[in-house]
């Protein structure tokens, strides 16, 4: 039998019992003895069912996870993806597809409420289920974005080897950048560059262009901002602006990091005339990117010197933090912004609160570099104002960005 990628698991929570603490008493052990069973039928090489359970105790198991209330139950009820998974591997040739999509329904729906160790262990269930690249490294993703990073990397290997076996070049071009991402999280900005670089020379080599070309000038826009070549940093905006288009989902992000580049060079103005457009239209519905955004402009506004939108800004990144109770690589670089944008309003309270919660959201996510941002926040400089003509030649970029922005679909 032909050993599955993934194999074996190393994390121990995907069979372990922080799934039972965590999730309620009604769904946990079926939720548990769920997750089990489609790990070991795809361990076991995707064998009939019947080989490896006793298909009469799936049947009770079926029906006791259905109750008498599913009929009524909302689309959300975690019962439906159990039930779906269990009704598939009660078929002689289970569908792969159907129970893969079972698992992400079941992280989709565990994640938002906290149950960390639920969602993960599911994503990770799909990938097991499906064994293609793209399941692999959105597990990745969401490892990633939660802090695991050891299990992020295990899990972009087994990506990164089943994308070539696939010939999936663009799931490929995804996990380069997925690994250039880690280094800049941990402010490894040279070998950030260099795998976004890889992924760009791929793209010629693939013949790829349009949307995942947009994506590799965009990540390598922030690998050269941590570098401070923003030249460089400017030519992969504008690249990525083009081909991204009003209908990108990465949009927003985009106008997000060029604020950010903005920043960095000391052009306020045109950073929180882009943020402000930013957080009128999206991330409405996502609390942990209204997080991110929010504090960005509020180091914008600081920067700028306007107290009205400071202090309008701060209150609403304070009501996003309250809403965002759950941590995530985002929450420290966030609130190091959110803190430097203090530092310049002249608000030591809200420096040091916000700079005290970064330090240890940062410590939480294993992110050294931003443990350390967070520590000095207070004593580092900000960049000197840009130059009129290089602000002009900002407001250019700006405007486009904006009108983007408001063409685009509300997220």
């Amino acid at each position: 039998m032909m050993q599955h990628p993934l194999s074996k698991v190393p994390n121990s929570e995907i069979l372990g019992t922080g799934l039972v603490r965590e999730l309620p008493a009604d769904i946990s052990l079926h939720a548990w003895q769920v997750l089990r069973w489609v790990i070991l039928w795809a361990d076991e090489g995707f064998c009939p069912p019947s080989e490896l359970f006793d298909l009469p105790a799936l049947e009770d198991a079926l029906l006791d996870i259905a109750g008498q209330r599913l009929a009524s139950a909302p689309a959300d009820d975690p019962r439906n993806p159990l039930v779906a998974i269990v009704g598939e591997l009660l078929q002689p040739d289970p569908d792969a597809g159907v129970m893969a999509r079972a698992c992400l329904c079941m992280a989709e729906w565990a994640l938002p409420r906290q149950h960390l160790v639920t969602g993960l262990a599911f994503a990770e269930a799909a990938a097991f289920a499906m064994p293609s690249a793209r399941y692999s490294f959105l597990a990745a993703k969401l490892h990633r974005q939660h802090g695991r990073h050891r299990d992020a990397e295990r899990l972009l290997k087994a990506a990164e080897v089943m994308a070539r076996q696939e010939k999936d070049w663009e799931t490929n071009i995804r996990i380069r950048l997925a690994r250039g991402s880690v280094d800049l999280l941990q402010g490894r900005y040279e070998a950030a560059r260099a795998s976004m670089a890889g992924a760009l020379k791929a793209c010629d080599r693939h013949r790829l262009g349009g949307t995942i070309r947009g994506e590799v000038h965009h990540d390598l826009m922030a690998a050269e901002t941590g570098l401070k070549d923003y030249p460089a940093a400017l030519q992969h905006a504008e690249a990525a602006m083009a081909a991204y288009g009003p209908d990108h989902p990465r949009l927003p992000h985009l106008a997000h990091d060029l604020a950010s580049l903005w920043m960095e060079m000391g052009d306020y103005h045109n950073a929180l005339a882009v943020l402000q457009s930013l957080l009128a239209r999206h991330f409405q519905h996502d609390v942990q990117l209204r997080l991110m955004a929010c504090a960005s402009a509020v180091r914008a506004a600081g920067g700028c010197g306007e107290p009205g939108a400071y202090a309008r800004l701060a209150g609403e990144l304070d009501a996003a933090l309250a809403r965002a109770p759950q941590v995530t690589v985002r929450h420290g670089p966030a609130l190091v912004d959110a803190a430097r944008g203090a530092v310049m309003a002249g608000d030591k309270t809200r420096m040091e609160r916000w700079a005290g919660l970064a330090g240890r959201f940062a410590v939480q996510m294993q992110q050294e570099e931003v443990a350390e941002d967070a520590r000095t926040v207070a004593h580092r400089p900000s960049p000197p104002p840009t130059a009129r003509s290089r602000v002009r030649r900002n407001e250019e970029l700006a405007m486009r960005t904006v009108a983007a922005l408001a063409s685009s679909v509300a997220a």
